[in-house]
């Protein structure tokens, strides 16, 4: 149960790895790999092993956990790869010759090579076949289905008021954010979708893909992507107006007020994740100058009516008082 180094051209051995623990601790894998001078192999162990192939030092493993009594071995035994892209190791557990029915609890993994730390991971019996392109394949024995792994275009929509925008008003800006990788297309995923596959954060991925595409439960807690809206106004500034984000149906929305009057455009634009790529949209809209309210008379209190009241009937006693008087006047003037 160790690794033996010869040169390739001399024949002489360069170094012998540690043992390894019995009974499981084989080295023995499928296909092991060198990269980057690296020795990457899976084991019945659980391990993932790193060999330098220059020293024979152990630099990491990597565990899958704890079977129990799943699995004859009580671990679950990495068979396939890995595979090695960029600083990524991919690995999968399983058995080539399994018994039926499969042991559950088998996974992908993808493992980073500098911390050995878990990236993430999926369920799946998986036979890892091919990495290229940034994207990893692989046959998953669970449901006989081909899984294509990586990051996939988004799109992005944005709707404003077109009517009735003016500086004294807020608006409401909404849209979308959605997955359109050709998986997002297939019938079953499209009817589960009606209105678009949400992208979602990164931290929510793999719970949301195992729903999406292998029956699993939908996760309660699945967040959104962070949208930049900005616009460009009458005068041509640019200038963002605030940053939302979507909610677990794929919607955003961001309430803001013109504060010029004239043409604005307003751009909603998805920078991208380590899942998705990035995508924008516009739209445009008038915003006219708010209206000046008429003045408008106050309310009389009781007290000032009572006051013109009194005024009113003090007037028409001196009316009469004055017209009384003239008439005695011209009485007199007869007589």
């Amino acid at each position: 149960m160790r690794w033996t180094a010869y040169d390739a051209t001399t024949g002489n051995q360069l170094w012998i790895s540690d043992p390894n623990v019995y009974p499981w601790g084989s080295y023995i894998n499928y296909a092991p790999i060198i990269a980057n001078g690296v020795l990457y192999s899976g084991s019945f162990d659980g391990y993932v092993h790193a060999i330098n192939i220059t020293t024979g030092k152990e630099l990491w493993q990597f565990y899958s956990g704890n079977a129990g009594a799943e699995t004859p071995t009580g671990t679950y035994p990495f068979w396939s790869g890995p595979i090695i892209g960029g600083d990524v190791a991919f690995a999968a557990t399983g058995q080539e010759t399994p018994s039926q029915p499969l042991t559950l609890g088998q996974r992908v993994y993808a493992i980073n090579d500098t911390t050995a730390k878990e990236i993430w991971s999926i369920p799946g019996y998986m036979s890892l076949k091919a990495l290229a392109d940034g994207y990893l394949v692989g046959y998953n024995g669970y449901d006989n289905q081909i899984y294509c792994f990586g990051m996939g275009p988004s799109r992005t929509t944005i709707t404003a008021p077109n009517v009735g925008v003016t500086t004294a008003t807020p608006i409401t800006i909404t849209g979308t954010v959605t997955d359109i990788s050709a998986g997002s297309q297939q019938d079953a995923v499209a009817a589960n979708f009606p209105n678009g596959l949400p992208c979602v954060s990164d931290a929510s991925m793999s719970q949301f893909m195992e729903a999406v595409y292998m029956q699993q439960p939908m996760p309660t807690n699945v967040t959104g992507v962070p949208v930049t809206l900005s616009v460009t106004d009458s005068n041509g500034n640019h200038y963002n107006i605030g940053t939302t984000t979507t909610d677990a149906s794929g919607t955003y929305s961001l309430t803001w007020t013109p504060i010029i009057h004239g043409n604005f455009t307003v751009t909603a634009t998805f920078a991208g994740t380590q899942a998705y790529y990035g995508s924008s949209a516009n739209t445009a809209f008038y915003a006219s100058v708010a209206a000046t309210p008429a003045p408008t008379a106050s309310p009389l209190s009781m007290a000032s009516i009572q006051t013109y009241i009194m005024a009113g009937v003090a007037a028409i006693i001196v009316v009469i008082i004055i017209i009384g008087a003239v008439i005695m006047l011209m009485l007199r003037k007869r007589s």
